[in-house]
């Protein structure tokens, strides 16, 4: 006979969440790419601030940084099923650092000099969202995971892997 089937209590639904809010961080992610190159010529202009010469290339390595957690993010749902806790180490890691990746980006907003305060104070608030967001979202999958149901499964799991 073949390996008892384990319920799954959650645990799909988490891995598609995982999946939409990886493919959310990747969208935002590329948004911020695309826009810091296409401005990336006004670096060299003498007449730009210099606050923007240096938060631009601070706001492409952050968004860099972000697109490798989200992809990070997304590499981990296909072992959350199993119970790997590769997977849910990673689950939980990736967005915790999109979070403080997010957070870096609000300080890096709230910085801006006053001519930039106006745009500056509504991605500043964009980016404390996605991180409170973001820490919301893993707070709710380590809950889960430590309920009697999410720990009998990673148990079960694990002692079936081993």
């Amino acid at each position: 006979m073949g390996k008892p089937i384990i319920k799954q209590p959650g645990i799909i639904k988490v891995a598609i969440a995982w999946f939409f809010i990886g493919i959310m961080n990747i969208y935002v992610a590329y948004q911020g790419i695309s826009s810091d190159i296409g401005r990336w010529s006004l670096i060299s202009d003498p007449l730009t601030h210099e606050w923007f010469r240096m938060a631009m290339p601070t706001g492409l390595g952050l968004s860099v940084a972000i697109l490798i957690a989200a992809i990070i993010q997304l590499i981990s749902i296909p072992g959350l099923p199993k119970g790997k806790s590769w997977s849910i180490k990673l689950a939980l890691g990736a967005p915790i650092a999109i979070a403080i990746f997010n957070f870096a980006f609000g300080a890096l907003y709230a910085s801006a000099p006053p001519e930039y305060s106006e745009l500056a104070r509504s991605r500043m608030i964009w980016a404390f969202f996605i991180g409170v967001f973001q820490m919301f979202a893993v707070f709710i999958f380590w809950k889960y995971l430590n309920r009697p149901e999410g720990k009998f499964f990673r148990e079960t799991m694990n002692q079936q892997s081993a």
